[in-house]
């Protein structure tokens, strides 16, 4: 007897079943080491406003949830995308190993779930410290934490903490 598995393949079953695995798959969260930093390759983790966030991690080993662009002047982009708590971006003017102020030129930023924009504005607004800046391989890993101003109105909360932030082996691409 022989089964016809090409109709096995369009039953509501098979769809439900791959359906509920991609979703399994997609929602999965960067894991963190005991000191708080991420372990996952190519992804980003923080509190806001002292809550959990950490970018989306879309297994097997596709991404972390976090990528990077260099511009043509050298300024390095390093972002992270949750798919239900929004995104945190790190604007780096000149970037290398060590610590690196916040504010006027390099940047910090959090769009939130709802789409509120908030922004490093002024002096001093927080500090990125890269442990990992490889210009052979393209990959940076840092800490970082900010506090940014709501940029798009000024309805409450106006201000965001981003602390205890910190990413792993994100690759940059050049712009």
């Amino acid at each position: 007897m022989k089964h016809n598995l090409s109709h096995y393949f369009r039953t509501p079953l098979f769809f439900s079943t791959s359906l509920l695995l991609v979703l399994a798959m997609a929602g999965c969260s960067a894991t963190t080491s005991p000191t708080g930093t991420t372990e996952t390759e190519s992804s980003m983790v923080a509190m806001v406003n002292g809550f959990d966030w950490s970018s989306t991690v879309i297994p097997p080993d596709i991404s972390g949830g976090a990528s990077a662009t260099m511009d043509g002047t050298g300024a390095l982009t390093v972002t992270g995308t949750s798919t239900s708590h929004g995104s945190i971006a790190l604007v780096l003017l000149h970037p290398h190993v060590g610590l690196d102020t916040l504010g006027i030129g390099s940047s910090g930023s959090y769009i939130s779930e709802d789409n509120h924009a908030y922004l490093t504005v002024g002096q001093n607004q927080g500090i990125v410290n890269l442990t990992t800046f490889d210009p052979v391989h393209h990959l940076a890993s840092g800490t970082f934490y900010f506090t940014a101003q709501r940029t798009d109105s000024a309805a409450n909360p106006a201000t965001t903490q981003v602390t205890n932030g910190s990413f792993f082996n994100v690759e940059w691409k050049a712009q």
